[in-house]
């Protein structure tokens, strides 16, 4: 197979050190996901207030 200069270059992704927090995680493709917010009962949100 004979390549031509007017083939596109593929260009391999640079690797990026990133600091993850204890509720975020990473996926297979490099995003950044962060967990989401549970939720909690009317009876813990009431006690809460006492």
């Amino acid at each position: 197979m004979k390549t031509t200069r007017d083939a596109p270059v593929v260009r391999k992704p640079k690797k990026q050190t990133l600091k993850v927090l204890g509720n975020e995680r990473v996926t297979a493709g490099g995003n950044v996901k962060r967990a989401k917010k549970r939720q909690t009962s009317a009876k813990r949100q009431n006690q809460a207030v006492k």
